[in-house]
């Protein structure tokens, strides 16, 4: 497992909150195939640069799979949005499968649907549910799970 923290302070003057992490990425590779990037945080035009690069370096030659996790993501803004249509389309020049988990919360769901991007994606209910159809059993680290809480 491969644990990454992107922060991201952003300052909103003297009454907002100062020094708090805008967005947290875990990545497990612990399951042959299958990497799992675990996203939490807002997304957006601060953030989507360091999560696009992350994922463009989780789509290479390698193949497979990688399921991006985006169950605790609290805002996902147009600039987040277009990170994940730039992995979805390095990931079909790199023939490699790009999951979405997680999308089910109106953080998220609401922008892929009002973007009409929902459907160009491969959706899951959670990432578990990607890996034990694609990578055999659900064999995620303990410390991938807690990592991402």
């Amino acid at each position: 497992m491969q644990d990454t923290s992107i922060s991201v302070v952003k300052n909103q003057g003297s009454a907002g909150c100062r020094g708090a992490e805008a967005l947290r990425v875990v990545i497990d590779q612990s399951i042959p195939g299958v990497r799992v990037v675990r996203v939490a945080g807002e997304l957006d035009m601060l953030t989507a640069p360091q999560l696009a690069s992350c994922l463009l370096s989780q789509i290479d030659a390698r193949g497979g799979h990688v399921v991006v996790d985006i169950s605790k993501v609290t805002l996902l803004g147009a600039a987040g949005l277009g990170s994940l249509v730039r992995a979805r389309e390095a990931a079909t020049c790199h023939h490699v499968e790009l999951h979405l988990a997680g999308v089910d919360h109106r953080a998220v769901a609401r922008p892929l649907e009002i973007t009409e991007l929902r459907p160009t994606f491969s959706i899951h209910p959670s990432a578990e549910s990607i890996i034990a159809r694609v990578g055999g059993p659900v064999q995620l680290t303990d410390s991938a799970a807690a990592e991402a809480s």
